[in-house]
């Protein structure tokens, strides 16, 4: 007599060719109207395979309605068993199901999937051929457990912000540097008390000025003679760009020019008249005596000296080239030589400006 076990039983294990009830129901009708006896074997027999038909269709039923669901009280078992696979993982999602066919839960695991234990919580329930159904939320294996980092606009802002901050910590350094080579130098100069005391000279409308006269002004000046060949013009004529380009900016306070003769008998007052009209019209000439004169250039530590004449009386005085800055105290400032260019000098001035403080008032 062929049994369930016998029925189910194919060339490949696992896979029922017929179901076990559609052979023995017809076979135990016929053998009841014949009259034959049937056996409590054959009953229990009978009985078993169809309780295990309908246990197998309920649970590819219920793995079904969960795949397609993803909740529901049938989907909640109390204790699940799942494979939890060492080899591979599908990017759907979906485990493998184990070595061989179906994963057997009684061979032993291997090298394969290791199966354990796991609650509801897990999100998993079983279907068919020992396969496992994920609820829920559907997870890609490349995306587990990597946090994603800030994209490529935040990490260029935060690259750029970092940039910005050194930059302005590396230009504050290299300023508030500045300010203290700048205060070392002004300090330096006025130790070694350039331009001290007073004069008394007159300009080339004939009135009489004094170093106060200057007071609360910023000073540009220079000591030289008018019938300089070259040099004189050429320096005077960059103090007046210096003068007209710190004029340009508004908000800076006035600078006014002043040229100062080393040639006091030729360098008279309707002298200095005629020479400074040509290189700017606030540019004060002075002159005085010889005495008067030679008091100044001590003050300022200016050297000259007067060469010989030649047949037509004419003469080169030789002397130092250097404009100076005075500031609103009238106190020697700084100093520029004949290599330095108007632009330069005016950078200057306005570095002194930004950082002047009043040691009088």
């Amino acid at each position: 007599m062929t049994t369930p076990k016998d029925l189910t039983r194919g060339e490949n294990q696992g896979v029922p060719e017929l179901a076990p009830q559609q052979l023995q129901l017809p076979e135990l009708i016929r053998r009841k109207r014949d009259g034959g006896r049937l056996s409590e074997a054959d009953i229990k027999g009978f009985v078993r395979a169809v309780v295990e038909q309908s246990v197998q269709e309920a649970q590819i039923g219920t793995g079904a309605a969960c795949a397609r669901e993803g909740s529901g009280p049938q989907c909640l078992p109390p204790l699940l068993l799942i494979s939890r696979p060492t080899h591979r993982s599908h990017a759907d999602g979906h485990s493998t199901a184990g070595n061989g066919s179906g994963g057997d839960l009684g061979a032993d695991p291997g090298p394969g999937p290791v199966w354990e234990a796991a609650g509801v919580a897990r999100g998993l329930a079983p279907a068919a051929g020992g396969q496992t159904l994920h609820r829920g939320r559907r997870h890609s294996a490349r995306g587990r457990g990597r946090r994603r980092g800030p994209g490529l606009r935040a990490r260029l802002l935060t690259t750029a912000a970092l940039g910005a901050a050194l930059g302005a910590g590396w230009l504050g350094l290299r300023a508030e540097k500045e300010r203290r080579r700048q205060r070392e130098r002004v300090e330096a100069l006025r130790r070694a008390a350039v331009g001290r005391g007073d004069f008394s000279l007159r300009d080339q409308h004939g009135r009489a000025r004094r170093k106060a006269d200057f007071r609360g002004q910023w000073v540009l000046l220079y000591f030289g003679f008018t019938h300089c060949p070259d040099i004189c013009p050429d320096e005077l004529q960059k103090l007046a760009q210096v003068v007209r380009r710190l004029e340009a900016e508004p908000g800076l306070p006035p600078v006014q020019p002043v040229f100062v003769t080393l040639d006091p008998e030729r360098d008279d007052v309707p002298a200095m008249a005629r020479y400074v009209r040509d290189f700017h019209p606030r540019l004060l000439g002075l002159t005085g005596s010889a005495e008067q004169v030679a008091e100044v250039s001590r003050s300022y530590r200016v050297y000259y000296s007067a060469g010989p004449p030649d047949d037509d009386g004419d003469y080169i005085v030789d002397h130092s080239i250097a404009i100076y800055l005075l500031d609103p105290d009238g106190l020697f400032t700084d100093y520029y030589g004949r290599g330095k260019s108007a632009e330069q000098i005016a950078a200057s001035v306005r570095r002194h400006m930004a950082t002047f403080r009043s040691v009088l008032s």
